[in-house]
C-alpha cells in the first residue's frame, strides 16, 4: 500500500515540477513585457510581500497610484498570459 502511494506521488511530483517550470518561465517572461513602473509593483507586492502604505513607499507611489498599478498590471498579465502572447 505504501509503495502504490509512494509511486504514484512520485509521478504526480515530476509532472508538476515540470509544469511549475514551464508557469515560472511564462510568468517572468510576462513579467518582463511589463514597463517598469508595473512590473515593480508586482515585484514590491506579491514577491517582497509589502502591502498597503508600505508597498506603495518602497515603489515611491501614493497607496491610491499603487492599488491603480497593480490593477493595470494584473490585467495585463492575465491578457498575456491567457493569451500566451509571451
Amino acid at each position: 500500500m505504501g509503495g502504490v502511494s509512494s509511486h504514484t506521488s512520485s509521478s504526480d511530483l515530476t509532472f508538476k515540477n515540470v509544469s511549475s517550470e514551464e508557469n515560472h518561465e511564462l510568468l517572468r517572461t510576462a513579467l518582463n513585457r511589463l514597463s517598469p513602473q508595473l512590473k515593480k509593483v508586482i515585484e514590491v507586492y506579491f514577491f517582497q510581500g509589502f502591502q498597503g502604505s508600505a508597498a506603495a513607499k518602497k515603489c515611491g507611489y501614493s497607496r491610491s497610484m499603487l492599488y491603480q498599478y497593480l490593477k493595470i498590471a494584473k490585467n495585463r498579465l492575465r491578457g498575456l498570459l491567457s493569451n500566451k502572447i509571451v
